[in-house]
């Protein structure tokens, strides 16, 4: 009688025992698989974000290549303006030395043959 207790004192325990751990078990998977299904939409999250980065990558490129194509040809006119006018200026420049030269190498001329006439002169 006194094993039969303990064997029946012993099964309720064990099937307590029994229902906490299938709990437990079903708790734990459940969790697992929200886990799991976390990830799967954490993954499908950033594959859309990366799609969506790579077609807003295409739309700035075409839209950077269609302003060049709108802003270069009249920016390399004007830069050809621009430059001709450099050029032009320092042709200017290089034109105003050379008088200077010219009018600085007459003066001397002149100072010398005033200096000569005078010597003769005097």
């Amino acid at each position: 009688m006194k094993i039969a207790d303990k064997i029946g004192r012993a099964a309720k325990v064990g099937g307590f025992l029994i229902q906490v751990g299938g709990a437990g078990y079903e708790v734990w998977q459940n969790e697992r698989e929200a886990r799991r299904a976390q990830m799967e939409n954490e993954r499908r999250h950033s594959a859309f974000v990366t799609e969506i980065m790579g077609h807003a990558d295409k739309i700035a490129a075409d839209a950077r290549r269609q302003l060049w194509s709108i802003i270069d040809p009249p920016l390399d006119a004007f830069l050809v303006e621009v430059q001709t006018a450099q050029d032009q200026i320092i042709g200017a420049d290089r034109s105003r030395a050379d008088a200077a030269e010219e009018l600085d190498a007459i003066a001397s001329e002149a100072d010398r043959l005033l200096a000569l006439s005078s010597m003769d002169q005097g």
